[in-house]
């Protein structure tokens, strides 16, 4: 079965570098300094030529005082709803050995209601 799903703009690492440096009101250059490496190095992570290493990504988040999740992840890739942190956590505090059999039923699941929606769909489009 052939599914057109849209295809959302890709993230960018560089703009949330900026937005959260401009929080902060730190220069590209200052925070470059922090992080130890080159202006233009930095200015180049901040433009998407090329994402930050992992190392650096990291000290940047605990300059920034965010996550590296913050600066990796669009907004709509993160944020999750109360409802379902209470379900992670759940899960979390279920026993290793039943954690597999959890995700292979939560996926059954999920599956099962997408297939339903785009049945949905398919006759309300015909």
């Amino acid at each position: 079965m052939d599914r057109n799903y849209e295809v959302e703009p890709a993230m960018s690492i560089g703009e949330n570098l900026r937005q959260k440096r401009e929080a902060m009101k730190l220069s590209q250059k200052a925070l470059a300094e922090m992080v130890g490496s080159g202006e233009n190095t930095y200015i180049g992570w901040e433009k998407d030529k090329n994402p930050p290493p992992a190392d650096k990504l990291g000290e940047i988040a605990k300059i920034l005082g965010c996550s590296t999740d913050e600066l990796i992840f669009e907004r709509s890739d993160r944020d999750i709803s109360s409802e379902m942190r209470a379900i992670f956590r759940r899960f979390n505090a279920l026993p290793e050995d039943m954690k597999l059999p959890a995700k292979i039923m939560l996926r059954g699941m999920v599956h099962s209601l997408e297939e339903e929606a785009f049945q949905r769909e398919a006759s309300t489009a015909a």
